[in-house]
Formats: structure tokens, C-alpha cells, sequence
């Protein structure tokens, strides 16, 4: 049963809110959906209807901006429902989705078809990114005007069967990427950019095939750090020679890291993003995990994460994501002797937030470091400003109800993601603070343990 606020004016009480880059007490009027009025604690508010906080923490929603969902091609791995079931349960209000889908979000008429799924199904908010790489001017500004949220590009070739997904976001030819870049720089959306150089990535691949594939280290040495680190080196070159901001995606090596320092010190216009995946773990999981801990990028060394985490703190990294890729266990579980050829990915939607605050609660970093990596930087960059990300007047009432005393072991047997039997890394994790609710647009969406909201009430988000 949905608890609907949207329509009627409702104050949250009684709680620690992080609004104006503090946690303070303040009490939290909601309107119509939006955040009316914030007033100072003990304000007279007459007969209105009131929800008791009992001193939690009433903190803004995520946004996961690196997400894959799967459907229609691939139902069994996850559907909108699913994942943005996940979302709700891990406090990610709005979710941005890939365009790798079968076809590849190419067009306005794609685009404006998966936007049709995600209204059907989807729980919270989302948004969606395009593939310009190959396409004409025209079909570009189609797919802004459809509300196209970013651009992402591969500095790889599709894999083998794969090309109706990866058309349109291909890009192994450096000049596809630079063409693209320069058929896109009129437009204020972000241009992500998944960094492997293609060349590379072949002759390691190669050397790999060559040795023990069961071997759980031949993953991270069929893409080692200088994969990544050669096609950030030539994406920003690209972009700083035409002017074009760029996002690095799942940013995964110490050399990486550096290379984006460099060129933000430098005055390139240029930003990066981490997976949790590889701030949490290192190489040695796959040890553990086989294929279930695969992704692309590795996951890397103890040096590579100490790394990261310093490019955490120095802004130089300024997202937090997951890059949640559901598959199937039966289709890890096939693969466990070749690594090389398992499908990348692992499903983490239901531990971004919950990490984040974790880290917070234990002195990795503080509150304000949280909700900047998973609220506020990803609103900022991708245009959702201050609609999303902030409890602030005006902005949308999306916001979870955290318990910072709590504490809990994860067991990803309680996941809502289809994908949960994927989960090898996470489960066993000791986690500080509980996620207790999660509202969208007013509505209660998650509530200790269950799903109270509908599917179809997210909406798609078009960039400010």
C-alpha cells in the first residue's frame, strides 16, 4: 500500500535533516511532491499531518548514474521493475541507465521506446543516456530533444555477437571519438566515457588465451592498468583538442587516477567516477568469487584502490556509482573455468548508499563526503540540479530515513534485484547504519524491508 504524500502537505518531524551541506534539526514541509518549507524545530504547524523521524536521519536520495537493466532482451537478468525495486531498497531515488540494449540506444524512436518500459515499470526516477558515436547530427539532436540524459562512448570494438548493442557507442577508431566528440560539444550534457584502448586490450586478451584461464589472476592480466591508462590519456587529448567536457567512467587504476589529476591541474575539463566495487575489494576477491567478481575493468591491487580512495578525497574522483550489471548465476556459474570470456559484471545497486554511509559512520570519510559523492556531484553533472540530490526548497521530496545506530550483516539473499544470486563479494559484509525508508516524490516507496510503492511511479527525467 503506497503511503501517497504527494497530494497533501505533510511535515517530517522530530529528526537530524541534511539540508544546506549540514545535519541539523530542522523539520521538513513536503507539497505536492516538492519540499515546501523548511522550519526551524518547535514551529507552530497547526493540524497538519506529521511523520515522527524519532531522531533518525532524513537524508537526501541517491543517484546511481552508471546502471544497467537488461530488459526486454534479457528479462532473466533484470527488468526495470526489478532493479528499480533494488534502487528503492538501497535509497537510490533516480537511476541513469546505460544505453547497451538490444538495439543500442541509437535513435530518438529507441530511445523514446525504452523511456516507454522504464514509465511502465519503473519505481523510482531514471533517466537515460544515448550513443552518438557513428550517427548523424540530426539523429543527435533527436535523441537530446527526446531528453537524452548523456552520451557514452566505448573506446572498443562490440564483442563478437554483439554488435546491435554496441551500435552507436563504439568507438576503437580514435577519430569515431574524436567526430563524436565534436558532433556533440554543443550540447550540455556529459559525454562518458568507457576507457580500454582497443589495440591493447586485444594483445593482452591474446597473451591471456595463452595460459591458464581458470586462473583467477588472468582477468586483471588480460586488461591490465595500462589498457585504461592509454585510452584516458587519448580521450582527453581528444577532448581538450575540441573543447568537449568529458566524464571518465568507472575510473579503476592508480595510473587512471593520475592521468585525470594531471589534466584537471592542467585545466582540461574532465571528471571521474569510482565503482564501489573498487573501493571495498581487491584483486584477491577474485580468488574467492571466480567469474562473480568480474568486471570490466578489473578489479585491481591494494596500490590501485589506496589510489582511488586519495582520488576520492581529493575530488579528483567525484562520484560514487556501481555500475550494476545483472546477469544470471547459472551464466557465471558456466564460466567459473575461463574467466576471460565470463560476462563482466556484478549486481551492487542495493550497496551503494549503505557503503557510502558506512564509510561515513567509520571515519573513511565524513557525512557531507557521503551524500556529495552519491547526491550532489551526480545531480550537478548531470543536469538534475537542485531537483535532485538536495533537501532544499523546491527541489523534489526524494529522500531516505537512515539509522546511523543500526547495524547489520548483508545478506543479499533479501535483495530485490533478479540478480541477487549473482551476489558473491557483498553478503558477510558488516554494515554501520540502516537505510529504514526511501521516498520519491513524496511517495513511500521502500519501508523496512518491503516495497510500498507502484510500479509505474517513476518518472523519466529530461536534463535541466
Amino acid at each position: 500500500m503506497v503511503s501517497d504524500l504527494s497530494s497533501n502537505r505533510v511535515v517530517f518531524i522530530n529528526g537530524m535533516v541534511f539540508a544546506d551541506g549540514d545535519l541539523r534539526s530542522c523539520m521538513v514541509v513536503v507539497e505536492d511532491g516538492k519540499i515546501a518549507e523548511l522550519l526551524e524545530t518547535g514551529t507552530d504547524i497547526g493540524d497538519l499531518t506529521t511523520i515522527d523521524l524519532q531522531g533518525k536521519y532524513l537524508l537526501p536520495g541517491a543517484i546511481d548514474v552508471h546502471v544497467h537493466c537488461r530488459a526486454p532482451a534479457a528479462p532473466e537478468r533484470g527488468d526495470f521493475a526489478t532493479e528499480t525495486r533494488a534502487a528503492a531498497a538501497g535509497g537510490v531515488t533516480t537511476m541513469l541507465e546505460m544505453p547497451i540494449s538490444k538495439p543500442c540506444v541509437n535513435s530518438s524512436a529507441i530511445l523514446e521506446s525504452r523511456k516507454k518500459l522504464g514509465e511502465d515499470n519503473a519505481y523510482v526516477d531514471f533517466g537515460l543516456y544515448c550513443g552518438p558515436v557513428g550517427c548523424d547530427e540530426q539523429a543527435i539532436e533527436d535523441m537530446v530533444n527526446a531528453g537524452a540524459i548523456a552520451f557514452k562512448a566505448f573506446m572498443v570494438d562490440a564483442p563478437p555477437g554483439r554488435g546491435d548493442e554496441f551500435d552507436g557507442i563504439a568507438a576503437a577508431n580514435k577519430s569515431d571519438l574524436l567526430v563524436a566528440f565534436q558532433k556533440t560539444a554543443k550540447y550540455d550534457i556529459p559525454f562518458v566515457i568507457h576507457c580500454e584502448d582497443d589495440q591493447l586490450l586485444n594483445h593482452y586478451i591474446d597473451l591471456a588465451l595463452k595460459s591458464d584461464l581458470s586462473d583467477p589472476m588472468v582477468h586483471p592480466k588480460s586488461r591490465p592498468d595500462i589498457v585504461e591508462a592509454v585510452a584516458i590519456s587519448s580521450a582527453v587529448s581528444l577532448a581538450e583538442h575540441v573543447n568537449r567536457p568529458i566524464h571518465i567512467a568507472h575510473v579503476s587504476s592508480a595510473k587512471g587516477v593520475d592521468i585525470i589529476r594531471h589534466a584537471i591541474q592542467s585545466g582540461v575539463d574532465v571528471t571521474g567516477e569510482v565503482c564501489l566495487h573498487y573501493l571495498e575489494f581487491t584483486a584477491d576477491v577474485l580468488s574467492k568469487a571466480g567469474p562473480y567478481a568480474k568486471v570490466n575493468p578489473p578489479i585491481r591491487f591494494k596500490n590501485d584502490q589506496e589510489a582511488l580512495w586519495a582520488g576520492v578525497r581529493d575530488n579528483t574522483l567525484m562520484i560514487l556509482t556501481t555500475d550494476h550489471a545483472p546477469f544470471t548465476a547459472a551464466e557465471k556459474e558456466a564460466t567459473w573455468h575461463d574467466l576471460v570470456s565470463s560476462p563482466p559484471g556484478l549486481p551492487s545497486l542495493e550497496m551503494l548508499y549503505p557503503m557510502s554511509l558506512h564509510y561515513a559512520l567509520n571515519g573513511q570519510w565524513d557525512l557531507s563526503k557521503s551524500i556529495e559523492l552519491v547526491c550532489e556531484s551526480p545531480a550537478k553533472l548531470f543536469n538534475l540540479w537542485p531537483r535532485k540530490g538536495a533537501i532544499s526548497v523546491g527541489s523534489d521530496a526524494d529522500f531516505i530515513v537512515f539509522d546511523p545506530k543500526d547495524e547489520y550483516v548483508v545478506d543479499s539473499a533479501n535483495w530485490f534485484t533478479k540478480a541477487k544470486d549473482c551476489d558473491r563479494v557483498y553478503s558477510g559484509l558488516n554494515i554501520s547504519g540502516r537505510i529504514l525508508q526511501t521516498y520519491v516524490r513524496g511517495n513511500l516507496i521502500y519501508s523496512d524491508g518491503e516495497i510500498a510503492g507502484e510500479r509505474g511511479y517513476g518518472q523519466f527525467l529530461r536534463p535541466n
